[in-house]
C-alpha cells in the first residue's frame, strides 16, 4: 500500500510536540505488531493540532487486509 493509510491527530502545544507509539492488531490475531516511535508530520496552527501519518505496511500488513489501531500515549522523546 503505497503512501500513508490513516493520520492521528493530536491537540497539542505547538513548543512542546510529543512522541508516541502506535501498534497495530490484525484481524484475527491476538498479538501487537512491533511499536512504531513517531512524531508529529504537521502542525495546524488554527485548531492547535498536530498530525501523524502512518504507513501499514511499516507494520508487515497487506494491501485489504482488516486491521485495529493501538495509540500508546508516553512521552517518549525530549
Amino acid at each position: 500500500m503505497a503512501g500513508d493509510d490513516f493520520v492521528i491527530y493530536e491537540s497539542g502545544n505547538p513548543d512542546a510536540p510529543e512522541g508516541f507509539s502506535v501498534s497495530v492488531l490484525k484481524s484475527g490475531e491476538s498479538e501487537f505488531r512491533t511499536r512504531r516511535y513517531e512524531f508529529a508530520d504537521s502542525f495546524d496552527a488554527n485548531h492547535l493540532v498536530f498530525g501523524t501519518a502512518f504507513n501499514l505496511d511499516d507494520f508487515g500488513l497487506e494491501a485489504g487486509e482488516p486491521w485495529h489501531v493501538w495509540k500508546q500515549g508516553k512521552k517518549t522523546f525530549n
